[in-house]
């Protein structure tokens, strides 16, 4: 039964085995899956998977509240409004689009109340496609960068980036040239959150 829904669910595991042979790790994102779904794809990527699996993308609130998956396993990928900030950090404990250090200080005063022994692993998310507002220009990141450390309960893991739908494959491989650019100048230990389904 459970192998009918894998089937089902559309499960590709030659993408997770190529992800492997790059030293890579996949986000695997569950927003369109109910909560029964998505326990049987993390227990599928958490037993075939382990070291491959990076964790579960979730981008809406309410279907957070609704799933109450367990916490450590999940990844925020939407856009970040303040008012919700507390319900992220209540249900995810990674944040794959921060870009304003406003929401950097509610992230940190909140992690400061609910959660002070931990701290919440977030991506900078750079600003790739000029017309979409979101994200931290790539020229103005050093600076953003260091105005980062003065939030002892956020911990940098990387840096994200949400490129282009529709492109030409040169223009995405240069967004990606970017972000390898950003990471190995500023955070050369660190990971690079990026990549979807399309591209």
């Amino acid at each position: 039964k459970k192998e009918s829904k894998m089937k089902k669910m559309k499960i590709n595991e030659a993408v997770f085995q190529e992800v492997k042979k790059s030293n890579g790790q996949i986000l695997v994102v569950t927003k369109y899956w109910n909560k029964e779904e998505t326990e049987n794809i993390l227990s599928f990527c958490e037993k075939n998977y382990a070291d491959t699996f990076f964790g579960l993308g979730e981008n809406r609130i309410k279907s957070l509240e609704i799933k109450k998956l367990p916490r450590e396993k999940v990844h925020f990928i939407g856009n970040i409004q303040s008012k919700k900030i507390a319900k992220i950090v209540e249900y995810a404990s990674v944040i794959h689009s921060l870009e304003s250090l406003k929401n950097a200080q509610i992230f940190n005063e909140i992690m400061e109340q609910k959660f002070p022994t931990e701290k919440l692993k977030v991506f900078l998310q750079i600003k790739l496609d000029s017309e979409k507002n979101h994200g931290i220009l790539p020229e103005d990141f050093p600076q953003f960068l260091l105005e980062m450390n003065q939030f002892r309960y956020l911990e940098i893991c990387g840096i994200a980036g949400m490129g282009k739908y529709i492109c030409e494959e040169s223009e995405k491989r240069d967004e990606f040239l970017l972000l390898n650019k950003l990471r190995d100048s500023f955070l050369s230990s660190k990971k690079i959150s990026a990549g979807t389904s399309h591209d």
